[in-house]
């Protein structure tokens, strides 16, 4: 019985390990909960088809395991960088540095995108269709618009520089280092601009310094009509002269795509003074060397801005009636005149007499001459050299510089400074400081503003 017993118990030892040889490996490799890990290194089986062997992959869509965090399940971008997927090979350009909407030094705008460099608003701007750019060398090479009045179709380059980069007080400057090249490597080809001498280094000139601002009014300048008014258009306001009293008309918005502007008319206006206009403007040849601009006054006693925001555009494609019937006026380019012309007294029961080419004031003692040399609607200041007759500083230059206040009472008020009046040149006079218009009870030297109300008998 015990060899028997004995038999027995080896016979049985031997069948249990031949059943572990055959059955061992199966148990392995597919554990009773289903999951799938050969060789033992995923031991949370959410591996199923066994190809994450570091297990860094638990989705299993990055088969070759380059992409750890499963952002890039088709593999393309196996740095990670590109999460998205759209740049596979991740040379995307950085934005160019100089984005933006800019005012030279002559108030010329620029409008910098990433297709074009704009420079001028309406049909005299120039377009350049950026090709290449490179802000480590500061440079840009772009192809002139065909509609450019110059140089069409040619090529340009630009370079810029920073003073005082990377402070709150940096300064961008540029140069149209060549306009006439005739291919885009000829332009690439251009020596750079010098940029360690600002004052000559653009081909013998000056670079131009860029300022951030807001898109100038498309149609700024001095005009007279075919009807022998002249018109002085300015960022913030329009002035009618040539018959009786000038109409001051003060810009509250425009739009230089729609070529539509609302105005506020001053409230010392000969007719429908405080209410509010509608201007809109056209070209006749427009973007051409004989292009004529034409303008329609749609409404001139709406109630409100609004409403005369909502006053439909005048006709342009009918200049002969399409302004309510009549004839859109055409405006050519003529001489500034001050846009505060007229008769005036101010708070000393002075009297002020301005006219196209001088100013007089009058009312103690003899008279003061002031005769015009420059005249600036847009910064609101004239120069003017002091009549030889005058009883104070003869001979000598004055400037004169104005403003418009609106009082909640009394509605758009003119207030003047006379900020120099001894200076030795004219160009003294020129370079004296602008008085400060945002404090008109000292801003003038110290002194108060002169507030002008227009003369009863010239309105």
């Amino acid at each position: 019985m015990t060899k028997r017993l004995l038999l027995v118990v080896l016979l049985g030892c031997l069948l249990s390990g031949l059943f572990l040889t055959s059955c061992g490996d199966d148990y392995l490799e597919d554990p009773p909960d289903g999951d799938d890990n050969p060789d033992g290194d995923d031991p949370d089986g959410d591996d199923p088809d066994g190809d994450d062997p570091d297990g860094d992959e638990p989705d299993g869509d990055d088969p070759d395991g380059d992409e750890p965090d499963g952002d890039d399940p088709d593999g393309d971008d196996p740095d990670g960088d590109d999460p998205d997927g759209d740049d596979p090979d991740g040379d995307d350009p950085e934005p160019l540095d100089i984005l933006g909407d800019y005012l030279d030094g002559w108030e010329g705008f620029h409008r910098i995108t990433a297709d074009s460099w704009q420079q001028g608003v309406g049909p005299d701007a120039s377009f350049f269709n950026i090709t290449q750019y490179d802000n480590d060398t500061m440079m840009l090479i772009a192809q002139n618009d065909s509609d450019n009045t110059w140089n069409p179709d040619l090529w340009s380059r630009f370079d810029w520089t920073w003073t005082s980069a990377g402070t709150r007080t940096q300064t961008l400057y540029y140069c149209q280092t060549v306009y006439d090249a005739a291919s885009e490597q000829a332009a690439l080809d251009t020596t750079a601009a010098d940029a360690t001498d600002l004052t000559t280094g653009c081909g013998g000139f000056a670079w131009s310094m860029l300022t951030p601002g807001d898109e100038p009014l498309a149609i700024i300048g001095n005009y007279d009509d075919s009807w022998s008014m002249h018109h002085d258009i300015t960022q913030t306001s329009w002035v009618q002269s040539g018959y009786g009293t000038p109409s001051v008309f003060h810009i509250s918005q425009f739009n230089n795509t729609n070529q539509v502007l609302i105005t506020q008319n001053d409230h010392q206006n000969t007719y429908n003074p405080g209410l509010w206009s509608r201007f809109d403007w056209t070209w006749a040849d427009s973007g051409t060397r004989t292009q004529t601009s034409y303008y329609c006054q749609t409404a001139y006693d709406a109630a409100s801005e609004q409403a005369a925001l909502d006053t439909a555009r005048a006709d342009d494609s009918d200049l002969a009636t399409g302004c309510g019937g009549n004839a859109w006026s055409s405006l050519t380019p003529g001489d500034a005149f001050p846009m505060i012309m007229g008769d005036f007294t101010d708070d000393y029961s002075m009297a002020h007499a301005i006219s196209e080419t001088s100013w007089t004031q009058s009312g103690f003692g003899d008279p003061s001459i002031f005769t015009f040399t420059q005249i600036d609607n847009q910064i609101q200041t004239l120069i003017a050299q002091n009549d030889s007759a005058n009883p104070y500083n003869p001979d000598l230059w004055s400037r004169f510089d104005w403003t418009w206040n609106l009082d909640a009472t009394n509605g758009w008020e003119l207030y003047i400074c006379q900020t120099t009046y001894d200076a030795a040149s004219e160009q003294a006079a020129l370079d004296t400081a602008r008085a400060d218009d945002s404090n008109l009870a000292t801003g003038c030297g110290g002194f108060g503003w002169s507030k002008l109300t227009r003369a009863t008998s010239s309105r």
